[in-house]
């Protein structure tokens, strides 16, 4: 569903295993200006990192980690930056327990909440067109 809603706003996207070259050549690291590894499985996405750095140094690539030991590795593997969605989550998460302690107001809060309620009910609304729940 992701790729199908980049490549609608004219973002070319591909959905494929690490393993089928031919699909990572279409990708055409050479020629791109960013790509995004949005790969669960750390060996898959090294093994893609790799292949897009043989092709291209100057092509800035995304990439994403559960662990940090993974992260490092994909630093090392020359991503550009490594995303960890739990650490930056509980980061912000951290920082909004601690404002709350300190001043005992919820403070600028309640416009991140009404922004992040509008971004769940747009989605909500998506998954339902899309699969029904």
């Amino acid at each position: 569903e992701v790729v199908y809603c980049l490549l609608k706003q004219g973002i070319n996207a591909i959905y494929s295993n690490a393993d089928d070259t031919e699909a990572l050549e279409k990708a055409n690291p050479k020629e791109a200006k960013l790509i995004v590894l949005a790969i669960p499985n750390i060996k898959s996405s090294l093994k893609v990192l790799r292949f897009i750095r043989k092709q291209s140094k100057e092509t800035a690539v995304f990439a994403r980690a559960h662990y940090y030991r993974d992260a490092l590795r994909l630093y090392e593997a020359g991503a550009d930056f490594v995303c960890m969605p739990q650490v930056i989550g509980s980061n912000v998460f951290l920082k909004n327990i601690r404002q709350f302690i300190s001043s005992g107001k919820t403070g600028g809060l309640l416009s991140l909440k009404d922004e992040y309620l509008q971004y769940l009910n747009e989605k909500a609304k998506e998954e339902k067109e899309h699969f029904g729940f």
